[in-house]
């Protein structure tokens, strides 16, 4: 529950409408609409869970340094919000 808990406004625009309106602007199919929603909500649990072998690490790190590690790799590293090596642990 703690995974997709938010402001309602980062809520409505960041999560729902970040993961809705793909689906609602292509028109999709729903399975495909609800497989899209699943996959989402799985990495959101995934990336929350706290568990090394599921990749949290690095999101935790966007946690501890607000500014850095916003959940998408190749994003990061192209708007340089990837964590620096000097703050790991």
């Amino acid at each position: 529950m703690a995974a997709v808990y938010a402001h309602p406004i980062e809520f409505i625009f960041g999560n729902v409408a970040g993961v809705g309106l793909g689906p609602m602007l292509t028109n999709c199919h729903p399975y495909t609409a609800y497989a899209w929603f699943s996959l989402a909500l799985l990495a959101t649990c995934k990336n929350h869970s706290g568990y090394k072998c599921l990749g949290a690490q690095q999101h935790d790190a966007h946690h501890e340094f607000f500014n850095y590690n916003f959940g998408n790799d190749f994003l990061d590293d192209f708007f340089g919000t990837k964590l620096p090596k000097d703050k790991e642990h």
